[in-house]
């Protein structure tokens, strides 16, 4: 309970809503857009305003500031407040076991640190919490810092639509979410995002402390003979219906075909932010050629893509074989190990040839494990 005046008279304010006066029933309580406290008196009548400020302590913990002077904290009494929000609207429940609510106005910002700010009037409170979700959504969960072990964990989500760009090699995301006066907002995430190679998902993570946190954004991965990689997000992941496309353009950086695929993102500096798929290198039939290329797999959507590179086999003299990319980047060629290989004379019935430098028609007998 926390009292405040209005004239000489002291009402004081009960966590259920309720209002009293010298002990006796005098209405009820809660908030109007300009965060200001409401009494409207029990017997009718015109209602009292209270103006008050509202802070978030270091601790998470919601204060209510009368006159500059902190005159209540929600978090002081057996109760457990609890905090949500609808759109840009926090909703706080004084005791998360009571249906009694209020709502607070204010602008929310995602700091340079990770960490979500709420402006209410002059008062900036920075919540001290993390972003956590594993289905593409804006989710940021802080709790009572100075009371961990009351468990009350508070989720705040801000449904909207992410935009993806690239800028200078890195991956900008930012969420337009809904406000509701219906002109939006947005949040930048101030990292980069980056692909998860054991499920070939986008995901933004970033350290605090000792703690790994981040967003999984879950979607269908393409990556085109070209190295474009495009990535289209589950429609569930916008409030609009349609899920965002990432597009972006890459380059083959490895210097051999073992393992998963590096890519760079392209960037006038050349030091783009380097994306690994998880998969194998293979061999894909495109007409009559054989083209070097790439499998891989997404366990959690079971889609799976084999893709072929730009570029043709080439062989110095029918001993060796290399791949020869078609646009010039970091890696022009690459030499194929000779376990994963073997040429042998043309006879006149094999599919698939090639012409060494000095000449020599060879047959393609084997490639990556695969005879033909």
């Amino acid at each position: 309970m926390f009292q405040l005046k209005s004239g000489t008279t002291t009402f004081d304010f009960g966590i259920d809503g309720s209002v009293q006066q010298a002990g006796v029933a005098a209405g009820t309580w809660t908030t109007n857009a300009k965060n200001q406290i409401i009494l409207a008196p029990s017997g009718g009548g015109a209602s009292a305003t209270f103006p008050v400020d509202w802070l978030f302590n270091n601790n998470n913990q919601l204060q209510i500031i009368s006159r500059g002077t902190p005159v209540f904290n929600f978090h002081s009494g057996a109760a457990l407040p609890l905090y949500s929000n609808d759109k840009d609207i926090l909703i706080v429940r004084p005791d998360s076991s009571a249906p009694f609510t209020f709502q607070l106005h204010g602008t929310w910002n995602f700091n340079p640190q990770n960490l979500l700010v709420l402006t209410l009037g002059s008062q900036v409170s920075t919540l001290d919490g993390f972003l956590q979700d594993s289905n593409s959504h804006f989710s940021y969960h802080f709790f009572d810092v100075a009371n961990f072990a009351t468990g009350n964990e508070n989720v705040l989500s801000f449904p909207g639509d992410w935009k993806h760009s690239v800028v200078n090699g890195k991956s900008v995301l930012v969420l337009h979410y809904d406000t509701a006066d219906g002109k939006g907002a947005e949040f930048t995430l101030p990292g980069t995002i980056n692909l998860d190679p054991s499920v070939n998902e986008f995901v933004y993570s970033y350290d605090k402390g000792t703690d790994t946190f981040g967003l999984q954004f879950i979607g269908t991965l393409h990556i085109a003979s070209d190295f474009t990689i495009t990535y289209k997000l589950d429609d569930e992941s916008s409030s609009s219906g349609t899920g965002a496309t990432f597009s972006m353009d890459a380059q083959f950086i490895k210097k051999d075909f073992k393992g998963n695929l590096d890519l760079q993102l392209k960037s006038e500096a050349n030091n783009g932010t380097t994306l690994t798929v998880g998969g194998s290198f293979t061999v894909v039939l495109g007409g009559n050629s054989l083209n070097a290329g790439f499998h891989f797999t997404q366990p959690n959507s079971g889609n799976a893509q084999a893709f072929g590179f730009n570029g043709e086999f080439k062989s110095f003299n029918g001993t060796d074989l290399r791949w020869a990319f078609e646009e010039n980047g970091p890696s022009t060629t690459v030499s194929i190990d000779a376990e994963n290989f073997k040429l042998g004379p043309f006879t006149g019935s094999e599919r698939f040839t090639l012409t060494t430098d000095d000449g020599q028609v060879k047959a393609i007998k084997v490639l990556f494990g695969i005879q033909f």
